[in-house]
């Protein structure tokens, strides 16, 4: 487990992990939302904006608007007046780790059988 991922995990609030509460809002989305949330995460720099968000997540600028607003209603984004978005930082980690293990099982179900 990186440096990363280990401080993600270590954040409590009482009893409730907050990674754990971050989790909870991420099953909640849509497929696209969850999509475009993942891809979001290696996207470098502090924001972006929905054009972006759409190319990433390989979807219309429609559906990645409403994926943006589906995100900040969950509070796993922050959006701005000037229609920019960004992660807090730990929910940032949370969208890597979800990217990780999607790879992961892609990758998984696309070796042969040995």
């Amino acid at each position: 487990m990186s440096d990363e991922e280990r401080r993600l995990d270590q954040f409590k609030a009482g009893d409730l992990k907050i990674a754990n509460a971050f989790g909870m809002s991420y099953e909640q989305l849509a497929a696209s939302a969850r999509r475009v949330f993942r891809r979001l995460a290696v996207v470098p720099g502090q924001d972006f904006g929905a054009a972006l968000a759409a190319v990433v997540g390989g979807t219309s600028i429609e559906d990645a608007w409403d994926a943006l607003d589906e995100l900040v209603d969950l509070g796993l984004l922050q959006d701005s007046t000037s229609g920019r978005y960004r992660f807090h930082d730990l929910v940032r980690l949370l969208a890597r780790e979800r990217l990780q293990k999607g790879r992961a099982r892609s990758t998984a179900m696309c070796s042969p059988a040995g």
